[in-house]
């Protein structure tokens, strides 16, 4: 940070993030990084690929004051803290990553988010889809984090960007498609991406939080 600062000014929004090493509820190394076991490119750090995914973990990260400064008041739109601070870090190009873990993430029964493997996710998300009514899974996939990065182009624009991000939010399946692959809109790994652009060629996201 101090290396950051002095490069780009402590005026500057910054944000330092950092791997971890997973470990069991009695302290036994699962894996000796959090990213790699997510399938999580870190240094994938622009504006629409932080909106899509997290990739800062908040016991993991280290910011300057610049940056909580223009992240308060938190939207009603934020889906995680963290997510949210690196946001608004990776709008102002000042997202940082170290690479090496600097701390361990402890799994256990009682995990409020937990960091399961990336084939489990994908089995649990389907197992999840609700067959009646496929367009509100598809809804409730891809809605909190689009809301949660159009409230960040609301806030710190630019105007341009926020104003093409409207348009997933088009009653054409067509539109909403072709748009979010002009803004260049990929999660990391392909099945997350089809996964996005399937729920997004099958729902209109909502406009509102979904419950």
């Amino acid at each position: 940070m101090n290396v950051l600062e002095h490069r780009f000014g402590a005026e500057k929004p910054l944000l330092v993030h950092a791997d971890l090493r997973l470990i069991d509820a009695e302290g036994h190394q699962i894996h000796p990084s959090f990213h790699c076991c997510q399938g999580l490119d870190p240094q994938r750090d622009g504006l629409f690929e932080v909106g899509l995914q997290n990739v800062a973990t908040g016991c993991a990260l280290l910011v300057n004051r610049s940056v909580v400064e223009r992240s308060l008041p938190f939207p009603d739109e934020v889906v995680l803290h963290d997510w949210w601070l690196a946001l608004v870090a990776a709008q102002a190009g000042g997202l940082a990553y170290l690479p090496k873990p600097c701390s361990s993430y402890r799994q256990h029964q009682a995990n409020v988010v937990g960091a399961r493997g990336w084939r489990h996710q994908l089995i649990q998300r389907l197992l999840g889809v609700d067959v009646v009514r496929p367009d509100l899974a598809a809804q409730r996939l891809i809605s909190p984090g689009l809301l949660q990065l159009r409230a960040c182009l609301a806030r710190f624009g630019p105007p341009e960007s926020a104003t093409r991000f409207e348009r997933l939010w088009s009653a054409s399946a067509w539109v909403r498609c072709s748009t979010a692959l002009k803004l260049g809109l990929r999660k990391h790994g392909w099945w997350r991406t089809a996964g996005f652009y399937a729920a997004l060629l099958c729902s209109r996201p909502s406009r509102h939080e979904l419950s």
